[in-house]
């Protein structure tokens, strides 16, 4: 790999065609990073899939993960630790997106990669489960950075879950223009 390739992050998520609110997010995120970065750095997305769904994806789609297939999160890090062109995984969590386990799957598979990780989680819940909250602190602990929407968030994961807040980077959400009739 020579050193002018652009860094490589996987980001892993819903993605359209599947409709999904974090799928048109991630999808607008990653073209405006795309419009700012230009060739500087390259986005590739793995994105959710439930067998037998078949969909068919954009070609920024490399590698998909069965959210509901516990040996997909087994090789799934076998993929991306091969792969020198990934420097970076970045999750965009929502606990409805990784059913495994309440999200067990997911942190078990995180631990396996050996590249940095990035989380944006789209929920923090103020009144989790036990297991909610145990998954959310493990996934945080993974992670080298964390995003979160909105400044609350960020004060709840810090106050609630203990999470260090120098690992926390608001990234406010958006919404599409809507013309008005």
């Amino acid at each position: 790999m020579s050193l002018n390739e652009p860094r490589q992050t996987l980001v892993i998520t819903s993605y359209p065609p599947r409709v999904c609110g974090i799928a048109t997010y991630a999808q607008d995120l990653l073209a405006g990073l795309r419009r700012t970065y230009g060739d500087s750095m390259e986005f590739k997305v793995c994105a959710l899939t439930h067998a037998p769904v078949e969909r068919e994806f954009p070609k920024e789609v490399s590698y998909t993960l069965d959210a509901l297939d516990e040996g997909a999160y087994q090789a799934l890090p076998r993929r991306i630790n091969s792969d020198p062109r990934i420097k970076r995984v970045w999750v965009k969590h929502e606990f409805g997106l990784f059913p495994g386990a309440d999200g067990r799957w997911l942190t078990k598979m995180l631990r396996a990669v050996e590249k940095p990780v990035a989380i944006t989680f789209h929920t923090v819940l103020p009144k989790p489960t036990a297991l909610q909250e145990e998954t959310l602190k493990a996934l945080a602990d993974t992670a080298s950075d964390i995003i979160v929407l909105t400044q609350r968030t960020g004060t709840l994961l810090h106050e609630r879950y203990g999470v260090d807040r120098y690992k926390i980077n608001v990234l406010p959400h958006g919404a599409h223009p809507v013309p008005v009739q």
